[in-house]
């Protein structure tokens, strides 16, 4: 961080911490964060009674930095969005998180991509599931979650009734964790959006049974039609991904694409 950029970041810690009326979110991507500044923002959040959003998303925040992160976030009564992708705050971290956001009835959003998780810290996030009936997206992109934390996710998901888009890209997922999956969506009724792109151990037999399942959990005829839609404007070609995500600026972006035309 130049010391320019330190100046502007100290200047709008200090006005956080100084005057939290009107303040509705913390916007703080990419400022080399480490965890003594994060000490001060999760400071500034246990004061507030107006922040709705936290993005600090590719920082330098470790568990640490989490920690106090997350005694601020889990106690909150207004913040829905949680963004901490990119951080390396490891499983310790992602588990003062989880157990933070067990009682939690407010947080709707929440980003853990490339976060450095293993099963560990996913295992955690499951756990925290089970008890949290608010949190409606979640995202585990990046990491290092196998078939292990998959087994306990289902398990988790069967007792949840809020989660509705899950993001699970990039893992190390193979085809036992993907029909685990499958049937979990299909049992549960209630994940409309499951992306599973970069998996290298998930064949192309599989993502099929995940994109049919999720096909059936929408429910009324508008979702429907644009699936319909989506398909018409992309087209049908057998190999692609069945679902992207706007991964740089917008990760509650998530599209279905094209239906499975040839294999249903």
């Amino acid at each position: 961080m130049g010391a320019s950029q330190a100046r502007e970041l100290n200047k709008t810690l200090k006005q956080l911490e100084r005057d939290q009326s009107g303040v509705t979110a913390v916007s703080l991507p990419c400022r080399g964060i480490d965890d003594a500044i994060a000490t001060r923002i999760a400071s500034a959040l246990d004061h507030s009674n107006t922040i709705t959003s936290v993005d600090l998303r590719r920082n330098s925040i470790s568990s640490v930095g989490s920690r106090t992160l997350a005694a601020a976030i889990g106690k909150s009564n207004t913040i829905t969005e949680l963004n901490m992708r990119d951080n390396g705050i490891g499983d310790l971290g992602v588990l003062e998180l989880a157990r933070a956001l067990r009682g939690n009835i407010t947080l709707k959003s929440l980003h853990l991509n490339g976060t450095q998780m293993g099963d560990i810290g996913a295992k955690s996030v499951c756990e925290m599931l089970k008890r949290n009936q608010t949190l409606s997206e979640l995202y585990l992109n990046d990491n290092k979650i196998t078939n292990s934390a998959i087994r306990i996710l289902c398990t988790a998901l069967a007792e949840n009734t809020s989660l509705t888009s899950l993001g699970l890209d990039k893992n190390l997922i193979t085809d036992d964790g993907g029909e685990m999956l499958v049937e979990a969506v299909r049992e549960g009724k209630i994940i409309k959006l499951l992306t599973l792109n970069g998996n290298p151990g998930l064949s192309w037999e599989v993502r099929v049974q995940v994109r049919k399942a999720l096909t059936r959990n929408y429910k009324d005829k508008s979702e429907g039609m644009k699936l319909e839609e989506d398909k018409q404007q992309h087209g049908s070609k057998k190999g692609r991904d069945l679902w992207t995500q706007e991964d740089d600026l917008d990760e509650n972006i998530i599209t279905p694409l094209e239906d499975i035309s040839n294999m249903e």
